[in-house]
């Protein structure tokens, strides 16, 4: 018999002999404490018997006891059960026959853990204080967070009741916890919040002003930064140009700003239009005019400008006719004498080139030392559209030279601005597309023999035809010296 001793093999062998031979009624069958079922954790099972004096004899694997046979073990102390047990047993007595056998199944099954908290909306970055609840799929359960980093347990911690208003950059961690359950795993989110800077303030304001303005942006943010386009798209902390020094508005705009600071997110977006409108000196003051004309032909080729102002006398009107060939120029031109180093800029409102569709047909802005020279003993610089739609500079360096055209590659679709430039004894043609906010530049150039400390600079117009005229529309004129007043 499993586990029987000798002296237990032979008690309970006269048992059960004599329990056979007598014919006594059965042993009274063992009872099972705790009894049997489901439990949360290992059982120590007691068995006993009415019968005074009884042995019982068990088995644990679902086999049937027997005194008679020796199957089983003799029970002398509590039976361990840590894991899912059918128990059998029988009691055998001196003057009772076998008992019946008394069954009981254990189910040992450890608690289920309570389902970690889960947190809404989810960790992540936002720019304003969030209201974070906690929940858990396990009914009935307590949740407990804490807010230092500390990680929770079910007795450490502040309970949750309601929503945890996040203002502030936070690590969250929560713990569930239940009665009679296993307690949930720690879970964590990570707050970022990051508030926007203060929108940047203009100064002077948006509005029109018949001066360049140069704006100052500022934030009630410390140490704030900022990108601003003058282009109609709206700037972020990455794109745009940054701000520096007061940004010069020249011509009129919409400007807008971003405001940047560590620890903060972009800021609203701050736009504003400024209606620059700067009245161009009256022609008959500084300006004057000049028909370039071809009297080396018959008939000759004559240039019929004219030059006008509109009403306000901010607007700039000139027409002409004849082409700019290598060896002979006819095109009207209006100038001014200007000593030094300078920056000449004008904005484009309109242009007619009477059908030509060539690059002889040109409207622009030219400089050149001398006035009086005519065919190819001119010598300029210019920064033109032609009549073929492309923009570039052209020019004839030194006297006798072909002239020379360059193409410059700009694009876009605003307001078109010429600008030229005279740096000593160079200049240097430029064009924008996006209201003068930036300009795309040719190579500067160098004139030969140098240039004189005074020079003409003003606006030209050509046909490329003898008989029909082209005409332009400029304003918005500035001429700025080299220190850039």
């Amino acid at each position: 018999m499993k586990n029987f001793t000798s002296a237990a093999r032979l008690t309970v062998l006269v048992l059960s002999a004599t329990g056979i031979l007598t014919g006594c009624k059965p042993a009274d069958a063992p009872q099972f404490s705790p009894t049997p079922g489901t439990y949360s954790q290992p059982q120590l099972v007691t068995m006993t018997t009415p019968t005074f004096g009884a042995t019982i004899v068990y088995t644990d694997d679902g086999s049937a006891p027997s005194c008679v046979k020796q199957m089983g073990t003799i029970y002398t102390q509590p039976v361990q059960v840590q894991k899912d047990t059918v128990l059998r047993a029988m009691a055998c007595s001196l003057i009772r026959a076998e008992s019946l056998i008394t069954s009981g199944t254990y189910i040992i099954k450890p608690p289920e853990p309570v389902a970690a908290p889960t947190f809404s909306p989810a960790a992540g970055t936002y720019i304003s204080t969030q209201s974070v609840t906690l929940a858990t799929a396990t009914s009935d359960a307590t949740i407990l967070y804490t807010t230092d980093g500390i990680p929770p347990t079910c007795t450490i911690g502040t309970t949750y009741t309601g929503a945890i208003e996040v203002a502030q950059s936070v690590t969250l961690n929560a713990i569930a916890c239940k009665s009679g359950a296993i307690d949930s795993a720690v879970t964590t989110a990570a707050y970022v919040i990051t508030p926007p800077a203060a929108a940047p303030a203009f100064d002077p304001a948006p509005g029109a002003y018949t001066s360049v303005q140069h704006v100052t942006l500022t934030s009630a943010t410390a140490g704030a930064t900022f990108r601003y386009t003058t282009d109609g798209a709206d700037p972020t902390c990455a794109t745009g140009t940054t701000y520096g020094d007061p940004i010069a508005i020249a011509n009129s705009l919409t400007l807008k700003a971003v405001a940047c600071a560590a620890g903060y997110s972009d800021s609203l977006v701050t736009g504003g239009g400024y209606d620059i409108d700067i009245v161009v000196p009256p022609v008959e003051s500084v300006w004057h005019s000049i028909d370039f004309n071809n009297l080396a032909v018959n008939p000759p080729v004559l240039a019929a400008g004219t030059t006008s102002t509109n009403d306000d006398g901010n607007a700039l009107n000139i027409s002409g006719r004849g082409k700019v060939e290598s060896t002979q120029q006819v095109f009207h031109y209006v100038y001014a004498s200007v000593s030094g180093n300078f920056t000449i800029t004008a904005r484009l409102d309109g242009v007619d080139f009477a059908g030509g569709t060539s690059n002889q047909a040109r409207a622009g802005l030219l400089l050149t030392p001398d006035i009086t020279a005519t065919g190819n003993a001119l010598i300029y610089g210019s920064t033109i559209l032609g009549g073929n739609g492309v923009f570039a500079r052209s020019h004839r360096l030194a006297a006798t030279n072909a002239n020379s055209n360059g193409t410059i590659a700009v694009t876009g679709t605003g307001q078109q601005y010429f600008k030229l430039t005279r740096t000593g004894n160079t200049y240097q043609a430029a064009v924008s597309l996006d209201g003068g906010a930036t300009y795309v530049a040719a190579t500067p150039q160098t004139f030969t023999a140098g240039l004189p400390d005074t020079v003409y600079v003003g606006f030209i117009i050509s046909s490329a035809s003898a008989t029909a005229s082209a005409s332009a529309t400029f304003s918005d004129v500035h001429v700025r010296d080299g220190t850039g007043t």
